[in-house]
């Protein structure tokens, strides 16, 4: 038996944790995808912030947490699938 999905009232702050390699390519690439995505909508770029999370004990790996009000749950879903589609990121959480 699955369980129901939360229900989850609209516009909301929506956080993102990002794992990848470079943090100053990690920030440029959210920034972009932010841009391009709000071009493409007509949407003026939300309020968002960036805060670097934490580092794997090798230095390899280093999380940023992204936290953006999204519109809507199309809005979050596309924002999640363009952050993981990019080779500058390795995980979306």
């Amino acid at each position: 038996m699955t369980e129901p999905q939360p229900e989850i009232t609209y516009p909301t702050k929506w956080s993102y944790r990002i794992v990848g390699k470079s943090e100053t390519e990690m920030r440029q690439t959210i920034s972009q995808i932010l841009h391009d995505y709000n071009n493409q909508n007509k949407n003026p770029t939300p309020h968002h912030t960036i805060k670097t999370a934490n580092q794997s004990t090798t230095g390899k790996y280093l999380s940023l947490n992204l936290e953006i009000t999204v519109q809507n749950e199309n809005h979050r879903i596309q924002i999640f699938n363009a952050l993981s589609n990019h080779p500058h990121i390795r995980y979306v959480l």
